[in-house]
């Protein structure tokens, strides 16, 4: 079996951090939250919440949110039970795949030392691209999809990879 790790808030919890960025930058931009936090703040949210946002200003708030990240990766948690994945089943059984930004996760495995992995493939986890990354990991590793298990957070990611039929882990 072949093991397909997703990073954010999967082999690293990031919520904390996310959330305290997106504060953080929606202060820079004068912008106070009226509501209650969620668990975790996505450009989504943010838009949501503040509909009149320009894509300029949106753009500026989620810089400042990874300007605010790349500095407090202290406020992460490595899952131990997926860093032991990794190491047990080593790094030619093991892959990362992420929707994440490419630099933001790069600091993230780096501050955790997380070293155990054959390729990353950064993804936007759509529906099409689910059946790309399946045959890009099935690839990879030589092996059909039935020799693949991914370990993700995404109520919709996980749908999507059980409807092509893959084994999934949720985490």
């Amino acid at each position: 079996m072949f093991h397909i790790v997703d990073v954010d808030n999967t082999l690293v919890f990031t919520n904390q951090l996310n959330t305290a960025g997106y504060v953080y930058a929606l202060s820079q931009m004068g912008l106070e939250l009226s509501t209650t936090i969620p668990d975790r703040i996505t450009r989504d949210v943010v838009r949501s919440w503040y509909p009149q946002l320009t894509d300029q200003e949106l753009g500026f708030i989620t810089s400042h949110k990874q300007a605010y990240v790349r500095t407090h990766l202290e406020q992460t948690t490595l899952n131990l039970a997926m860093a032991h994945l990794l190491i047990s089943q080593g790094s030619e059984h093991c892959a990362l795949w992420t929707a994440a930004d490419p630099e933001r996760v790069r600091l993230l495995i780096n501050f955790h030392n997380v070293t155990d992995y054959k390729a990353i493939r950064f993804s936007d986890k759509s529906a099409g691209d689910v059946v790309h990354a399946i045959q890009d990991f099935c690839a990879l590793f030589q092996c059909g999809p039935e020799g693949l298990c991914f370990y993700d957070d995404d109520p919709d990611v996980i749908q999507r990879l059980l409807d092509y039929g893959v084994s999934v882990m949720a985490a």
